[in-house]
């Protein structure tokens, strides 16, 4: 299975050769979302289209969608970040806000994830 939102990524690789630097490749996708169907607001990004995306999904697909939505929509933010930094503590070792989401142990396993 794979997200539309890869397929987007590999063809911007594609159509630059194969190689695009991470700042580069984190731009240019920012930028063709920007023009796609969301408008980023003060507190997120809203859809400015009606079409039926999730109608769009694969079966599969839309049974990913449904299951994080409903075993994750109810966490706060901050709830979300603590469980994907102690799920996944290498996307935590640039945070800002993992000492404040983190206990010590949690934050040593974080540091342990940083690459040497």
């Amino acid at each position: 299975m794979m997200y539309y939102r890869r397929k987007v990524m590999l063809a911007l690789l594609q159509k630059a050769g194969g190689h695009l630097s991470a700042l580069r490749l984190q731009k240019l996708l920012f930028l063709a979302t920007r023009q796609q169907v969301v408008s980023e607001t003060e507190k997120g990004w809203d859809l400015t289209a009606a079409d039926d995306y999730l109608g769009a999904l694969k079966a599969e697909d839309r049974q990913l969608v449904s299951d994080v939505e409903e075993q994750f929509c109810d966490l706060t933010d901050d709830q979300l970040t603590r469980h994907t930094y102690k799920t996944y503590p290498f996307f935590a070792i640039r945070s800002t806000v993992a000492g404040k989401l983190l206990n010590q142990e949690e934050l040593a396993v974080v540091e342990s994830a940083r690459p040497r």
